[in-house]
Protein backbone atom coordinates (compact mmCIF):
# COMPACT_ATOMS: atom_id res chain seq x y z
CA UNK A 1 0.00 0.00 0.00
CA UNK A 2 1.39 3.74 -0.64
CA UNK A 3 1.97 6.16 1.64
CA UNK A 4 0.41 9.53 2.01
CA UNK A 5 2.73 12.01 3.49
CA UNK A 6 1.13 14.22 5.75
CA UNK A 7 2.61 17.80 6.08
CA UNK A 8 2.65 20.53 9.65
CA UNK A 9 4.18 23.37 10.27
CA UNK A 10 5.98 22.32 13.87
CA UNK A 11 6.42 19.72 16.19
CA UNK A 12 2.97 20.08 18.39
CA UNK A 13 1.00 20.14 15.11
CA UNK A 14 2.62 16.61 14.55
CA UNK A 15 1.60 15.29 18.08
CA UNK A 16 -1.62 17.12 18.36
CA UNK A 17 -2.44 14.51 14.97
CA UNK A 18 -1.19 11.50 16.26
CA UNK A 19 -3.08 11.79 18.92
CA UNK A 20 -6.61 12.70 17.42
CA UNK A 21 -6.22 10.69 14.04
CA UNK A 22 -7.44 6.99 14.17
CA UNK A 23 -4.40 4.55 14.38
CA UNK A 24 -5.49 2.84 11.06
CA UNK A 25 -5.39 6.22 9.01
CA UNK A 26 -2.09 6.94 10.29
CA UNK A 27 -0.54 3.30 9.50
CA UNK A 28 0.17 4.21 5.97
CA UNK A 29 0.69 7.69 6.56
CA UNK A 30 3.95 10.04 7.57
CA UNK A 31 3.75 13.04 9.66
CA UNK A 32 6.43 15.82 8.08
CA UNK A 33 7.35 18.39 9.95
CA UNK A 34 7.67 21.35 7.39
CA UNK A 35 9.25 24.09 10.42
CA UNK A 36 6.66 26.75 9.56
CA UNK A 37 4.09 27.35 6.86
CA UNK A 38 6.38 29.25 4.42
CA UNK A 39 8.51 26.31 3.79
CA UNK A 40 5.11 23.94 3.22
CA UNK A 41 4.65 24.33 -0.32
CA UNK A 42 8.21 23.70 -1.45
CA UNK A 43 8.24 20.72 0.72
CA UNK A 44 5.11 19.45 -0.34
CA UNK A 45 6.29 20.10 -3.98
CA UNK A 46 9.54 18.03 -3.45
CA UNK A 47 7.17 15.26 -1.93
CA UNK A 48 5.10 14.77 -5.28
CA UNK A 49 7.74 14.76 -7.18
CA UNK A 50 10.21 12.64 -5.57
CA UNK A 51 8.07 10.05 -3.96
CA UNK A 52 5.09 9.92 -5.99
CA UNK A 53 2.60 10.02 -2.86
CA UNK A 54 -0.67 11.87 -2.37
CA UNK A 55 0.11 14.98 0.32
CA UNK A 56 -1.61 16.79 2.84
CA UNK A 57 -1.01 19.72 4.17
CA UNK A 58 -2.21 20.71 7.68
CA UNK A 59 -1.37 24.50 8.30
CA UNK A 60 -3.29 27.79 10.27
CA UNK A 61 -4.49 29.73 7.97
CA UNK A 62 -3.31 32.74 10.17
CA UNK A 63 -7.01 34.34 9.52
CA UNK A 64 -10.56 34.21 10.74
CA UNK A 65 -11.57 35.98 7.17
CA UNK A 66 -13.26 33.21 5.12
CA UNK A 67 -12.16 35.04 1.85
CA UNK A 68 -8.48 35.50 3.00
CA UNK A 69 -8.76 31.43 4.33
CA UNK A 70 -10.16 30.50 0.80
CA UNK A 71 -7.86 32.69 -1.47
CA UNK A 72 -4.60 31.45 0.76
CA UNK A 73 -6.04 27.29 0.92
CA UNK A 74 -6.42 27.08 -2.96
CA UNK A 75 -3.39 29.20 -3.92
CA UNK A 76 -0.96 26.87 -1.65
CA UNK A 77 -3.32 23.75 -3.05
CA UNK A 78 -2.58 25.03 -6.58
CA UNK A 79 1.40 25.51 -6.01
CA UNK A 80 1.50 22.24 -4.79
CA UNK A 81 -0.21 20.55 -7.47
CA UNK A 82 1.60 22.26 -10.15
CA UNK A 83 4.52 20.07 -9.51
CA UNK A 84 2.26 16.48 -10.90
CA UNK A 85 -1.52 17.09 -10.79
CA UNK A 86 -1.87 13.66 -10.80
CA UNK A 87 -1.78 12.76 -7.25
CA UNK A 88 -3.44 13.70 -4.76
CA UNK A 89 -2.75 16.70 -2.64
CA UNK A 90 -5.45 18.25 -0.28
CA UNK A 91 -4.64 21.25 2.26
CA UNK A 92 -6.03 21.87 5.35
CA UNK A 93 -6.61 24.91 6.97
CA UNK A 94 -6.89 24.73 10.53
CA UNK A 95 -9.05 28.60 11.26
CA UNK A 96 -6.82 30.34 12.50
CA UNK A 97 -4.06 27.94 14.35
CA UNK A 98 -4.20 24.50 15.39
CA UNK A 99 -5.00 25.63 18.88
CA UNK A 100 -8.59 26.01 17.91
CA UNK A 101 -9.41 22.61 18.09
CA UNK A 102 -8.90 22.62 21.71
CA UNK A 103 -12.47 25.07 21.63
CA UNK A 104 -14.11 21.42 20.59
CA UNK A 105 -13.56 20.65 23.84
CA UNK A 106 -14.01 22.89 26.56
CA UNK A 107 -13.62 20.10 29.21
CA UNK A 108 -9.92 19.56 28.00
CA UNK A 109 -8.88 23.17 29.02
CA UNK A 110 -10.48 23.16 32.26
CA UNK A 111 -8.48 20.02 33.50
CA UNK A 112 -5.43 22.39 32.30
CA UNK A 113 -6.49 26.07 33.57
CA UNK A 114 -8.43 24.18 36.74
CA UNK A 115 -11.53 26.86 35.81
CA UNK A 116 -14.87 26.15 34.10
CA UNK A 117 -14.46 27.85 30.51
CA UNK A 118 -16.94 30.72 29.49
CA UNK A 119 -18.90 31.29 26.74
CA UNK A 120 -16.86 34.61 26.26
CA UNK A 121 -13.57 32.77 26.59
CA UNK A 122 -14.36 30.58 23.92
CA UNK A 123 -15.36 33.72 21.59
CA UNK A 124 -12.39 34.98 21.78
CA UNK A 125 -10.35 31.90 21.33
CA UNK A 126 -12.13 31.37 18.45
CA UNK A 127 -9.94 34.60 17.19
CA UNK A 128 -6.72 34.01 19.07
CA UNK A 129 -6.90 30.82 20.47
CA UNK A 130 -3.21 30.06 21.49
CA UNK A 131 -3.64 33.68 23.12
CA UNK A 132 -6.79 33.00 24.62
CA UNK A 133 -5.92 29.59 26.35
CA UNK A 134 -1.91 31.27 27.82
CA UNK A 135 -4.22 34.20 29.18
CA UNK A 136 -7.28 31.90 30.77
CA UNK A 137 -3.80 29.48 32.25
CA UNK A 138 -2.10 32.30 33.33
CA UNK A 139 -5.13 34.33 35.36
CA UNK A 140 -4.80 30.28 37.22
CA UNK A 141 -1.08 30.71 37.98
CA UNK A 142 -0.69 28.52 35.17
CA UNK A 143 0.75 27.88 32.35
CA UNK A 144 -0.44 26.35 28.84
CA UNK A 145 1.36 23.33 27.47
CA UNK A 146 0.07 22.07 24.59
CA UNK A 147 2.03 19.00 24.76
CA UNK A 148 0.22 18.48 28.37
CA UNK A 149 -3.23 19.47 26.46
CA UNK A 150 -2.87 16.56 24.07
CA UNK A 151 -1.78 14.27 26.24
CA UNK A 152 -4.93 14.95 28.71
CA UNK A 153 -7.29 14.58 25.78
CA UNK A 154 -9.41 11.75 26.94
CA UNK A 155 -11.63 9.59 24.75
CA UNK A 156 -14.64 11.78 24.20
CA UNK A 157 -12.59 15.17 23.67
CA UNK A 158 -10.81 13.02 21.34
CA UNK A 159 -14.51 12.33 19.46
CA UNK A 160 -15.16 15.73 19.68
CA UNK A 161 -12.11 16.91 17.82
CA UNK A 162 -12.67 13.85 15.16
CA UNK A 163 -16.07 15.93 14.21
CA UNK A 164 -14.08 19.49 13.61
CA UNK A 165 -14.81 20.40 9.52
CA UNK A 166 -10.99 20.08 9.05
CA UNK A 167 -10.19 16.77 11.53
CA UNK A 168 -13.14 15.64 9.36
CA UNK A 169 -11.81 16.74 5.83
CA UNK A 170 -8.22 15.49 6.49
CA UNK A 171 -9.73 11.89 8.02
CA UNK A 172 -11.60 11.63 4.93
CA UNK A 173 -8.34 11.99 2.46
CA UNK A 174 -6.44 10.16 4.47
CA UNK A 175 -8.98 7.38 4.40
CA UNK A 176 -9.38 7.85 0.17
CA UNK A 177 -5.55 7.45 -0.75
CA UNK A 178 -5.35 4.55 1.12
CA UNK A 179 -8.32 2.69 -0.10
CA UNK A 180 -7.56 4.31 -4.13
CA UNK A 181 -3.41 3.63 -3.74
Amino acid sequence: MRRVYVLVEGPSDAAFLRRILPKELLSNAELVIAGGSSGIPSLARSVLVRRKCPVAVVMDSDSIDPDVIVERQQSTEDLIRAADASIPVKVIAAIPEIEAWFLASPKTIERMVGQKVSEEWLFFGRRDPRGALTRLAKENKKSWDINQAISALDDQDIQRIRAIPEVAELSAFLQETQQNH
